[in-house]
């Protein structure tokens, strides 16, 4: 894992439907900013959607990967509420194994976020790296569907003078991948 290199750049891109993103690149890590949307029909929701703390996904797979890889009881169900000695067993040490990794997970994330916070265009407030929660709940208050780490301020990317609000998603790439991929933009 390489978050200590001096290799560092940003990239705007367009894709298909027209949506700027932010493509930074810090080591192996290729670093996608979407701006929150903006336009005009706001509703309630949009509002809350737009005015929300910056959320931060596939940091799991991406910073801890051997965290993940050791992840037990892979495609053994866990119940939400255990009933059985052998379903308490599992969730405890699903539990434990989940908390030592999104807290590697999170010291990891702290380390990009400060890395981040001193490129040029991007904006990381101390408060965003200050407090880096997690949550299985990150994307969609409704359901577990979307886990991601939620930050305690807003991330901005200056891209195109918008200076919006933005989310993350990270990925750890080999450097051949992340040109390839760049290229196809």
């Amino acid at each position: 894992m390489n978050i200590t290199t001096t290799d560092t750049r940003v990239d705007w891109i367009t894709n298909s439907n027209g949506v700027r993103k932010s493509i930074v690149i810090i080591g192996d890590f290729r670093i996608t900013l979407t701006q929150r949307r903006r336009g005009g029909g706001w509703t309630a929701a949009d509002r809350r959607e737009f005015d929300q703390t910056t959320r931060v996904f596939g940091a799991i797979d991406a910073l801890v990967p051997e965290f993940a890889a050791d992840e037990p009881f892979q495609g053994i169900a866990i119940p939400f509420k255990p009933e059985g000695a052998q379903d308490k067993m599992r969730a405890s040490v699903w539990n434990a194994w989940k908390r030592a990794t999104t807290a590697e997970a999170a010291n990891r994330l702290v380390m990009l976020l400060d890395k981040l916070s001193g490129m040029e265009g991007i904006s990381v407030p101390e408060d965003a790296i200050a407090s880096v929660k997690f949550s299985q709940k990150a994307g969609c208050t409704m359901c577990p569907c979307s886990p991601g780490f939620v930050l305690g301020d807003r991330v901005r990317s200056n891209q195109d003078n918008e200076n919006g609000p933005v989310d993350m998603w990270i990925e750890n790439w080999a450097n051949e991948a992340i040109e390839a991929n760049l290229a196809e933009a």
